[in-house]
């Protein structure tokens, strides 16, 4: 049987291959952001020199927390590694195009930068899942050993170049070297080594992105600065940007702001290239545009709201608007703002507990009495109400009728036993218990009741 993708390609690993319906219903599926990312800043990157070594510690167990520190020192590989990783995964992110249903690129819309794939993937690529899944520094040695086959690496792109050395975007050199550059990006775009066709490339380098985009939001330490040039495409010199496009999303100084402009797409600002920020906040594509007026369309994507990986690849994003009516706030499953219910906090309502209760309104809330308390004009409060103690039964005929817990229970078969007594002296008795009794509405239906055996 055959996926969307290549099959000679996945011929013999299909035992290992995760489907996507499977990633939805197995352990692996319902991963909460602890697990996976547990063993993210606890491995030791001593024994894993070769393929199988590296395969025997990514299927140990361990149970390091998430901001343990390392032990002992980063390899002198690995800095670099997140920067290549980071260079070839936003070559993904920013140019290429669904190849599930497109052979050729021409005028394909480019959608990478502004949702993971529609449908996802069918299955995530079987290597990736092998060696990410364990662990977040597993991940990363497998992924940079991958990339050393490439054809167009983060060494030899134009942007990259041009930015170690400061070089002024119309220089000699680097008119040279972007006429090389191109020469191996069409090279890469066309063999696509060392996977076999750009067919699972592309399902790679999706996959990858799945996983380093869920390191980001599950806040693995290494990935909050990862030191390198992010603001470009990855895509050579672009003659409209020049050497660094100035994306104000792409400031590597700003905590995970490379990595989530390099491995996850922008739910909050769909767009390609942004420079300034009222370019998100006046697009209607901005999750916060339609329901708000200007001034009120800032949207925010919180990563501690999106840490399950299944929702990641569904594109099931937790973003926060502002809301411009008080009272309110947004709901991402229903993409509105809707009525807070402040009666829910006690921190927002501050009713007095002994005596209010809240009640909720739209945008809004009151405090009321409570049932059996009225609100006192002179102390400015609810009291308890006098007409609690007319409304109790009459303890010695509680004490008589010690077996009968239930006084509605005890009123009702006090009647019916009267009632069913045919005497004389019915109307007499009638009106004795329901004086007993004390309660007003007793008291009501009892007058009904001997206005009526008068009759």
């Amino acid at each position: 049987m055959t996926n969307n993708f290549h099959a000679n390609a996945f011929s013999e690993k299909n035992s290992d291959t995760f489907t996507a319906a499977s990633a939805l219903q197995s352990d692996f599926g319902t991963h909460n952001g602890t697990n996976l990312v547990q063993n993210a800043t606890a491995s030791h990157f001593e024994g894993l020199n070769t393929e199988s070594e590296l395969s025997s510690e990514a299927s140990s167990e361990k149970t390091h927390n998430i901001n343990e520190v390392f032990e002992s020192e980063h390899p002198p590989w690995y800095k670099d590694a997140l920067k290549d990783i980071a260079y070839y995964l936003r070559a993904h992110k920013f140019n290429e195009y669904d190849r599930r249903y497109n052979r050729l690129g021409d005028n394909v819309a480019r959608t990478n930068f502004q949702y993971f794939p529609k449908p996802p993937l069918r299955s995530l690529h079987w290597e990736v899942h092998r060696y990410c899944e364990p662990s977040f520094l597993h991940c990363v040695d497998y992924l940079r050993k991958k990339l050393k086959h490439v054809a167009l690496s983060r060494q030899d792109d134009t942007s990259i170049v041009a930015q170690e050395n400061n070089w002024e975007a119309n220089s000699t050199k680097l008119i040279q070297i972007n006429e090389e550059c191109i020469r191996m990006r069409k090279l890469d775009e066309e063999i696509a080594e060392p996977f076999e066709g750009p067919l699972e490339r592309y399902q790679w380098r999706a996959t990858a992105s799945y996983f380093m985009c869920w390191f980001v939001m599950n806040e693995v330490p290494d990935l909050k600065h990862i030191d390198g040039f992010c603001d470009n495409f990855a895509y050579c010199l672009d003659n409209n940007t020049g050497p660094n496009n100035r994306d104000i999303r792409a400031v590597d100084k700003e905590p995970f702001a490379c990595a989530l402009y390099s491995f996850c797409p922008d739910p909050c600002c769909p767009n390609k290239h942004v420079t300034q920020k009222e370019t998100c906040l006046n697009d209607p594509k901005n999750p916060c545009f339609q329901e708000n007026s200007a001034g009120y369309r800032e949207c925010l994507l919180r990563k501690g709201e999106n840490k399950e990986f299944s929702d990641i690849i569904l594109n099931r994003w937790n973003v926060s608007c502002t809301c411009s009516r008080k009272g309110f706030i947004w709901n991402s499953l229903y993409g509105i703002c809707v009525d807070e219910d402040e009666c829910l906090n006690s921190k927002l309502h501050g009713c007095n507990a002994e005596g209010e209760a809240c009640l909720n309104t739209p945008g809004g809330f009151s405090c009321v009495c409570k049932w059996g308390y009225y609100y006192s004009k002179e102390k400015k409060k609810c009291m308890v109400s006098s007409a609690i103690s007319k409304i109790k039964l009459n303890s010695k005929l509680e004490s008589q009728n010690g077996n009968k817990t239930n006084r509605w229970e005890l009123f009702v078969s006090t009647v019916l036993r009267i009632i069913g007594k045919p005497s004389a002296g019915r109307r007499n008795r009638i009106s004795h218990v329901l004086i007993i009794l004390g309660n007003s509405f007793v008291n009501s239906v009892g007058r009904i009741l001997i206005e009526t055996s008068k009759r």
